[in-house]
C-alpha cells in the first residue's frame, strides 16, 4: 500500500490544497485548519449551513493565507500576532481561545458570504483536545471536527461509486474523494479493510486509528458549484450499507498521530496492529 494524496485545509470549510509533503503535529498536518469563520459571537460557521464556503480557495502562505473567490478576486491574509483582538470561539462542544484577524479580511469574507462573520486564527494548538472518551489529554486537534487527521481509502470509494452505479442504473456521475475531504488518501488496500486496522505506519510515522468518521450533508455538496446534489449522493448510497449502529453514516477513518514527523505522497502504508471491524 501507498499514500496516493496529501492534502489539507488551512480554513475550515473552505476549498483545500494537494501537497507532496507534509509536516504531522500533534494537532494534525502542518497548516491544516488552523483557521475557521465564526459569527460574531463566536460560533462556527461551516458549508454544512453556508455552501458558498466551498468556493473560497484557501491556500497557506509563509505568515498567512491567501484566499480566492471567482467573483470576489484573492485577499492575503496576515496571521493575527499577539496584539491581535482575542475571542473564544466554539466548534461543536469546544470552546476555545483564538485571535482574530484583520479587519478588512473580515469584511472582505462577509460580502463573499453574505453574512457579518470573522476569520479567526488557532494560535494555542494545545488549547483543544479531542473526544477524551477514545482519546487521552495529550491528543490535541485543530478545528477540525474531532480528530487530528482523517484517512480514506481508495477501494471503498471505488466500490462506493460501483454501488451508486448500479442504483442508478449506469447513469449519473462517480463521487469524487474530495467530497469526503481527507487529509491522507490510500491506495492498494481493499475496500473498507481500514475498518480493522488499529495502528497504521505512513512513511516513518505512526497513527492510531481511532474510530470511523460520521458523514453528513457535506458530501452531497459539489465542490465546483456548491449545489446539492438532488439524488442525495452519496449518501443515499451509503446509508444502504455503511450504518453503524447508532444509525450514522460512516467514510474514512480518523486518526491521532503517536509521534511527529512528515508524510508524502509515495510512502509506503503499513498496517502495524488490526482489530475486528470498527464500524460499529
Amino acid at each position: 500500500m501507498r499514500l496516493a494524496t496529501l492534502h489539507r485545509y488551512p480554513v475550515k470549510s473552505f476549498g483545500g490544497e494537494s501537497l507532496a509533503r507534509l509536516g504531522v503535529e500533534r494537532q494534525g498536518l502542518a497548516g491544516d485548519r488552523r483557521y475557521m469563520a465564526v459569527t460574531l459571537t463566536g460560533a462556527f460557521v461551516t458549508a454544512r449551513d453556508v455552501p458558498q464556503m466551498l468556493l473560497i480557495a484557501a491556500t497557506a502562505r509563509e505568515g498567512g493565507l491567501r484566499l480566492a473567490h471567482a467573483a470576489h478576486g484573492v485577499i492575503d491574509v496576515m496571521e493575527p500576532g499577539n496584539d491581535a483582538e482575542r475571542q473564544m470561539v466554539q466548534v461543536w462542544r469546544s470552546e476555545v481561545p483564538a485571535r482574530v484577524c484583520d479587519a478588512a479580511t473580515n469584511a472582505w469574507l462577509s460580502r463573499v458570504l453574505g453574512r457579518d462573520v470573522r476569520l479567526v486564527f488557532m494560535a494555542d494548538v494545545s488549547a483543544r483536545t479531542v473526544n477524551q472518551d477514545v482519546g487521552g489529554p495529550e491528543d490535541t486537534v485543530s478545528f477540525a471536527d474531532g480528530y487530528p487527521l482523517l484517512l480514506a481509502s481508495a477501494a471503498s470509494l471505488d466500490d462506493l461509486n460501483s454501488r451508486m452505479a448500479e442504483r442508478r442504473g449506469g447513469f449519473g456521475e462517480a463521487c469524487e474523494m474530495v467530497r469526503f475531504r481527507p487529509n491522507v488518501v490510500v491506495e492498494g488496500a481493499g475496500a473498507w479493510d481500514e475498518d480493522t486496522w488499529r495502528v497504521v505506519k505512513i512513511g516513518a510515522v505512526r497513527f492510531r486509528v481511532m474510530k470511523p468518521c460520521d458523514r453528513c450533508v457535506m458530501t452531497t455538496l459539489d465542490p465546483v458549484t456548491a449545489e446539492k446534489a438532488e439524488d442525495n449522493e452519496p449518501l443515499r448510497t451509503l446509508g444502504t450499507f455503511r450504518r453503524n449502529t447508532l444509525g450514522r453514516i460512516m467514510f474514512g477513518q480518523n486518526l491521532i498521530p503517536m509521534e511527529l514527523g512528515s508524510v508524502a505522497t509515495g510512502d509506503a502504508v503499513e498496517v502495524i496492529e488490526r482489530g475486528a471491524s470498527n464500524l460499529g
